[in-house]
């Protein structure tokens, strides 16, 4: 009984000493599945924009040489950044099993790689923004030139109105002449 209790006594002390241990393998688990998370974000997001469901909508307006986007690109490019900054945040914040006090005593760990640092360096996670991001600028250079073709045509129009006084053409004499001219510059907008 007395060797079967110094056995058992071994067995502790050798399964306490690999108690540090066994914390970091959970510690290395639950990194690598927040890791996962993340890029199983992009991943998502990735596929979302190769459906035909509109995810955004943009609207143009006239501005002094050319149709506008509005939002304009650096807009979505801000917004698509702070969206990939907020998914490395959320997973950069949750503590690490390493970190908690009652672990202390049994891990010592030096050199420990935050989770926003290997996400932002994983080959899939970058490949998976990259794809949202090119995507993103060929859907708005797609939607620019669709605006150009629409409305480019009527910025005669535009223009003219934009330049029209009305009290001083009410105010100002005008002749047959330059009245038939307005008539026919106007007609020429139809």
């Amino acid at each position: 009984e007395a060797k079967e209790r110094a056995r058992h006594e071994r067995l502790a002390r050798h399964d306490h000493s690999m108690l540090g241990d066994c914390i970091r393998f959970v510690d290395y688990m639950f990194q690598a599945a927040l890791v996962a998370i993340a890029i199983r974000a992009a991943s998502d997001f990735s596929e979302r924009m190769h459906m035909p469901q509109k995810l955004f909508v943009v609207s143009g307006c006239f501005g002094p040489k050319s149709v506008l986007l509005n939002p304009p690109r650096e807009q979505f490019m801000e917004m698509l950044y702070s969206l990939w900054e907020g998914v490395c945040h959320v997973v950069n914040t949750i503590p690490s099993f390493t970190s908690v006090r009652q672990y202390e005593p049994y891990v010592h760990v030096m050199n420990h790689h935050p989770v926003q640092d290997v996400v932002q360096n994983d080959r899939k996670y970058i490949g998976h923004t990259k794809c949202v991001s090119d995507m993103l600028n060929e859907q708005i250079d797609g939607a620019q030139v669709w605006m150009n073709n629409q409305y480019e045509p009527f910025r005669k129009i535009y223009n003219f109105g934009q330049e029209w006084d009305a009290e001083a053409f009410v105010q100002a004499e005008h002749t047959a002449d330059e009245l038939y001219d307005m008539m026919a510059k106007m007609k020429g907008f139809q």
